[in-house]
């Protein structure tokens, strides 16, 4: 229960960013500072007390990619990064809701189900929110950690597909019946 409230906290927080004025960095810093603490602190509560469940796992994963996306897109529009540097930064998680989207179309959970957070994507998870306080705090170095976040994201993103592409070659084949012949 803890661990969905906290990620809840993580949602509204991504909810206020873009309206927290350009002004205020010291309160943007706090705001992200809170959403970064909020992830560890309800991973590691789930998995230390075994309080996992499906739904806290979306939840959790929604949270994450709604708060990077959402801090992201607010400094793109503010000019501190660049259209297509925003799109590398989020190509993980762009690639999370290309798989997220196919099992909705398909009606396919169990394959979205077996896909794993993989070491690369908590990387990805951690450099994107090292970026996001860098261009809070120290934006001069901006194009240092747009680099690696970059690096890593792309990494991840391919890793996330081979692994999704690796699930559905193994996954069970749905069988189509022909149809019947009637005389």
């Amino acid at each position: 229960m803890v661990p969905n409230l906290l990620s809840i906290l993580r949602i509204g927080l991504a909810v206020i960013f873009p309206f927290t004025p350009a002004a205020w960095p010291g309160v943007r810093v706090a705001v992200v500072v809170a959403g970064g603490a909020s992830d560890w602190i309800d991973g590691q509560i789930a998995r230390r007390y075994a309080v996992t469940t499906t739904l806290g796992g979306l939840l959790d994963a929604f949270a994450d990619k709604l708060f990077v996306f959402m801090v992201i897109a607010t400094l793109t529009w503010e000019g501190q990064l660049q259209l297509w540097q925003a799109a590398m930064v989020l190509a993980r998680d762009f690639a999370v809701a290309f798989v997220a989207a196919y099992a909705a179309v398909q009606q396919d959970w169990p394959t979205f189900r077996q896909m794993r957070p993989r070491p690369l994507g908590k990387v990805t998870t951690f450099a994107q929110f090292a970026l996001i306080l860098i261009a809070l705090i120290w934006p001069v170095l901006v194009p240092i950690a747009i680099a690696g976040t970059i690096g890593v994201s792309v990494l991840a993103t391919g890793d996330y597909l081979v692994q999704f592409t690796r699930v559905l070659k193994e996954r069970p084949q749905r069988r189509v019946e022909a149809p019947s012949k009637s005389r």
